[in-house]
């Protein structure tokens, strides 16, 4: 599979207008982000807090839009498999060959939390995806790896999706 990773330069940190002119549909997408003073974990796009953005994703099975503040501006990159989308008032970056992967996230169920929040005993905080965990289960993010083509470096991440499911049905595979 190939990828494509696309910039530019944005005046406002806007993402839900931008990934709407890119064409990209809201369903199936999560969201996180950061800012001075405050961390948001992967959630299911509803809504975005009106924050003052350090650093902003939106993903889907589609694609993934990034918004990094740089100054008073914001860098947007675009990390998407499809050939068919033209990104004429964009700049490509580059070509990517890319392969799937799985990621665990950090907490699981305990005695004190309900089904929506995990916690991790190493850092004393209680972390909540938006998703329904049950016992045994811990948070996945889906992703594609984007490898450079000569050297199969890995250059980006591109986060797809997050879902459930059992540690021990993940497998890793060896290449």
């Amino acid at each position: 599979m190939r990828g494509w990773v696309y910039s530019r330069r944005v005046e406002s940190p806007d993402a839900l207008s931008l990934w709407n002119e890119l064409g990209l549909t809201s369903e199936g997408c999560w969201w996180f982000g950061w800012h001075e003073s405050q961390l948001y974990l992967p959630q299911p796009l509803t809504t975005l807090p009106n924050e003052p953005w350090e650093h902003l994703r939106l993903f889907s099975p589609q694609a993934e839009l990034r918004l990094q503040r740089i100054g008073t501006q914001y860098e947007a990159v675009l990390l998407e498999e499809s050939e068919s989308h033209q990104r004429p008032d964009w700049n490509l970056i580059g070509e990517f060959e890319v392969e799937e992967a799985k990621r665990v996230l950090i907490g699981e169920r305990g005695a004190q939390t309900d089904d929506y929040t995990l916690a991790e005993i190493a850092y004393p905080r209680f972390f909540q995806y938006g998703i329904r965990v049950d016992w045994g289960e811990r948070v996945i993010a889906l992703v594609r790896h984007y490898l450079e083509p000569t050297t199969r470096r890995l250059c980006y991440t591109r986060y797809m999706q997050i879902e459930t499911g059992k540690p021990e049905n993940l497998i890793l595979e060896v290449k």
